[in-house]
């Protein structure tokens, strides 16, 4: 099986870039501000990234929590790192992603839909298969918002 990471039309929604990652909006925005901060090369455990992506992660990380504090109004941030849909199928081809969950105490509204997060105060479980009831359009906004915020702050 070939690395969907690596491929460069399966990931879309691109919100910021840095020298070793890159965050996409995550399709499912059930927790507004959701990303997938994946590596930009091809690393298969954390044990392999070096000190610079270590240091560059963190860089990535006081932008997003920065950007979607300052958008949404996230209360905290629950970074997951997850590679199980790797291993569905062989031959296994895990590449490093975190996904990024903003979490939320109250309910927030954005663009005529509410954002509730049920679950607040509890750890968060990827959901399996979960198809995201937030129109592509909304979905969009999000991620122009997201992007226009970190362009201000990257440069």
């Amino acid at each position: 099986m070939k690395c969907v990471f690596c491929n460069p039309t399966y990931l879309k929604g691109l919100v910021a870039g840095t020298e070793n990652w890159k965050a996409y909006l995550d399709y499912d925005q059930n927790l507004l501000g959701s990303c997938i901060v994946v590596s930009n090369t091809h690393v298969e455990d954390l044990s392999n990234l070096n000190e610079e992506d270590w240091k560059d992660l963190r860089s990535m990380i006081r932008l997003l929590e920065g950007a979607v504090k300052v958008e949404f109004g996230a209360t905290l941030f629950n970074w997951i790192c997850a590679p199980n849909h790797s291993f569905l199928k062989k031959p296994y081809s895990p590449h490093i992603r975190w996904y990024f969950k903003p979490r939320y105490e109250h309910q927030k509204h954005f663009e005529g839909h509410d954002f509730s997060d049920k679950n607040f105060g509890h750890s968060y479980h990827v959901r399996a298969l979960q198809e995201s009831n937030i129109p592509l359009d909304i979905r969009e906004s999000i991620r122009k918002k997201l992007h226009s915020r970190l362009s201000q702050s990257i440069l």
